[in-house]
């Protein structure tokens, strides 16, 4: 899971502090009518009914599988119609579907597997599991019950099509049966898993400690996991071996091994990753000096292939190679044909005799010097044609067979042959890197929205991207109904035909919300957890308040005394070092404290101004003072009442810091304890508010679900900006973009933009992991 950290804070909870139960960014698309931002276990796929899907690498085997989900309806399919869950028309054909009302049906190309009632509802989540074998039939299983809500003993795998669609939401051909609702957690397996594992399956939550665990079993048969929480890419299965990958540069390293005679039946197994570069020429993978046979890398300007080669032929295997995708690739002969596999899955047999294998090199050919660009792990040799399941343990690496293993070259900081027999040499250049990683079959996502959380949020601040529209900021001291807005000074007003509710796993809009629902419009939501409700007598004022300590974050409601000089509880169980205030039954501005400003400065949340005079008291430990008469209003007889937003650092998820910006060496800002690059506990932020203190600029937010970050360097540059109404970038008008590069341990302005990185200028931000 991107950016997921936990942080032992030493609390008396056994359990670990976990960020994304604190902390969650959500994107999502308005549909004019009521609709839950809600995922199952934390986020969940969002399909729109009219142009969502995901397209997924071929992945649904030909029998013995199992297809897991969750999955949420917005309305039930139109009589005879279909709503597409899943749909493989690749290698197999085999769709999972909602029909004509609330029935599932199945179809793998001559069986159909339908329940012949409704047994599915809108509006609320199910959990499906479909299971195919070839000795025990096929059944469907709903929401953990262990008895099938549809059986049949028909044992047939699915057939066998030239298409070339694979994924979720659509179906292949017009009419695509778009599905309307979410998708989550879904599981492959190369097995039909048994009624013990259906319940299993059903169980899991977000804090089950196997929710990112591909193989979920332990036994090898998980093929692909989609948790849906960020995009659509699969979790994977990690690294194949505990070794290392051997390396070749292209242009002159190889391993020449001792001729290896596998006869005329015989076995080929070898892990493949191409680095990207186009040298643009044949390069043998492994095989003979003469092609009888070799596995080759086609790599030209119009070809990025790999085919098996033998003497008078060459058969394609892959028709398109992804750079740095590692691909498990095995020839079969027994004799009188070849069959040629891609992660397990086979191309087809052609009729080839009178064959007779013998390999002499890895990464390239000595007598073509046709050199590999890209990695090579765990090579085996067989004399002898091995089955389809032995296929199936070599792209396990699980149970690996052993009979007639001629030679395996594990490749882990040597040539050497494990049966000792056939050691092999490099020539050139000698390198190694880190193991291989089984394949993983990550989708593209079009018009898909990743919905939902793992805690009921208790502070909501949306804004659209995509129209002029007010900031809307809700929480649950003051009631789902209220909305103030963060961009002027307006008080709090009555949001119920907008905003319906907090829910256990996100929130629910309303059908009549323009400015958080609008039809077609893209929105954004910063979603905090706070802790239960109390009353706070820690100040001069009594507050009710909702306080998270382990996350640095409370709400807080008050109420002035008519006294000049107040202070209020925070419930942080730490000196408090940024805190948003807002009257809310009367207009009057956003007033911002800052520790590290000092308590005679302050911001304005609904002003792009600099940092302005006031009177406060520094924070404690407890309470917060504020004696400004903007704020305390001593008028006798009238009440006022405040809301407030706190915020103190929290070592490894929170921080509170401070930086100078410089237009010639652009600042690295460190998110450590000490704030330095050698300090301890930094973090790559996933939100990021940003403002000059030191000139009039605009506020600037950044967060990871506009624009996920998946590596270390690479960047975001969509602002928001909480003092105006202006969407995604809006006041950029021809300025350069502004661009910051993300790290593990903090971030680093990459643009001379006066809101992120003035020269000279003083910064302050909030950076949560």
């Amino acid at each position: 899971m991107i950016n997921k950290k936990l942080i032992n804070t030493g609390a008396a909870s056994p359990a670990p502090f976990d960020p994304l139960q604190n902390f969650e960014t959500v994107t999502y698309t308005g549909n004019g009518g009521t609709q839950k931002i809600t995922g199952y276990i934390r986020k969940g796929a969002a399909f729109n009914g009219s142009s969502s899907f995901i397209e997924t690498p071929s992945l649904i085997p030909t029998n013995d599988f199992t297809f897991s989900c969750w999955v949420y309806f917005d309305s039930l399919a139109p009589s005879s119609n279909y709503s597409m869950i899943y749909n493989a028309y690749k290698n197999t054909f085999w769709y999972l579907a909602l029909y004509d009302g609330g029935k599932i049906a199945t179809y793998n190309g001559t069986t159909s597997l339908n329940t012949t009632s409704n047994v599915i509802s809108a509006g609320q989540w199910h959990h499906i599991v479909y299971t195919s074998s070839s000795t025990n039939g096929k059944n469907i299983y709903l929401d953990g019950n262990t008895t099938p809500v549809a059986t049949v003993a028909d044992n047939t795998g699915n057939s066998n099509p030239s298409g070339s669609w694979e994924g979720f939401g659509k179906y292949y051909a017009s009419p695509f049966y778009y599905l309307q609702g979410k998708i989550d957690q879904v599981r492959i397996f190369n097995k039909a898993v048994s009624v013990s594992e259906v319940t299993t399956l059903y169980g899991e939550t977000f804090t089950s400690a196997t929710k990112s665990t591909t193989d979920i079993f332990g036994d090898s048969s998980g093929v692909a996991l989609y948790e849906l929480d960020e995009n659509a890419n699969d979790t994977g299965k990690g690294a194949i071996d505990s070794g290392q990958s051997g390396v070749f540069n292209g242009s002159s390293s190889g391993i020449s091994i001792p001729s290896v005679n596998l006869g005329t039946s015989f076995t080929i197994s070898v892990w493949f990753n191409w680095d990207g570069q186009d040298n643009n020429q044949n390069a043998t993978i492994v095989g003979s000096n003469d092609e009888n046979p070799s596995i080759i890398h086609n790599k030209f300007s119009t070809s990025n292939s790999i085919s098996y080669d033998y003497s008078g032929g060459s058969v394609m295997l892959l028709s398109s190679v992804t750079a740095n995708q590692w691909y498990h690739i095995v020839i079969v002969h027994n004799g009188t044909s070849f069959e040629g596999f891609v992660n397990g899955v086979s191309g087809g047999t052609n009729t080839v005799s009178n064959i007779t294998a013998t390999i002499e090199g890895i990464g390239y050919d000595s007598n073509q010097s046709r050199f590999l660009s890209g990695k090579i792990d765990q090579v085996r040799f067989y004399s002898s044609a091995l089955s389809g399941s032995d296929i199936t343990k070599l792209f396990n690496e699980s149970s690996v067979p052993t009979a007639n293993l001629v030679a395996w070259y594990k490749l882990d900081g040597d040539a050497t042959d494990e049966t000792t027999n056939y050691d092999g040499t490099w020539t050139g250049t000698e390198a190694y890197t880190d193991p291989a990683t089984f394949p993983v079959y990550n989708g593209t996502a079009t018009n898909v929205n990743f919905l939902g959380m793992a805690f009921q949020p208790d502070f909501v601040w949306i804004k659209c991207r995509t129209d002029v529209r007010s900031h809307s900021l809700l929480d649950t001291v003051r009631g789902a109904s209220k909305i103030i807005q963060s961009e002027n000074t307006t008080a709090e007003w009555d949001g119920s035909l907008y905003f319906d509710s907090f829910d256990s796993n996100g929130f629910t809009v309303k059908s009549s919300a323009n400015f958080i629902n609008n039809s077609s419009h893209n929105y954004v939501a910063w979603c905090w957890k706070a802790g239960s409700q109390s009353l706070n007598d820690d100040g001069t004022i009594q507050t009710t308040i909702r306080a998270n300590p382990d996350a640095g974050f409370s709400i807080v409601k008050f109420s002035n005394n008519n006294s000049a000089t107040n202070t209020f509880g925070h419930g942080l169980g730490g000196q408090p070092e940024l805190v948003f205030i807002k009257g809310i039954n009367f207009s009057v501005n956003w007033f911002v404290y800052v520790n590290s400003l000092g308590k005679d400065k302050r911001l304005i949340l609904n002003s792009h101004d600099a940092a302005s005079n006031w009177s406060s008291n520094d924070g404690t430990n407890t309470s917060i003072g504020i004696n400004d008469t903007v704020l305390t209003y001593p008028y006798s007889g009238t009440t006022y009442n405040f809301i407030a937003y706190c915020f103190r650092s929290i070592s490894g998820y929170q921080k509170i810091g401070s930086y100078t910006g410089n237009t010639s060496s652009y600042p690295r800002v460190y998110t450590t304890d000490d704030g330095t690059s050698t300090g301890a506990n930094g973090f790559m932020p996933r939100f990021l508010l940003i403002k000059n203190h030191s000139s009039a600029y605009n506020w600037a937010i950044y967060d990871d679900a506009r624009e996920p970050v998946t590596s270390e360097g690479e960047s975001r540059e969509k602002q928001l900006y909480p003092n105006t109404l202006q969407i995604e970038n809006g006041n950029l008008y021809g300025d350069p973009v502004g661009r910051i590069d993300f790290y593990n341990d903090g971030f680093q302005l990459q643009a001379a933009l006066g809101n992120i990185n003035q020269n000279n200028g003083s910064f302050i931000y909030l950076a949560i992991a």
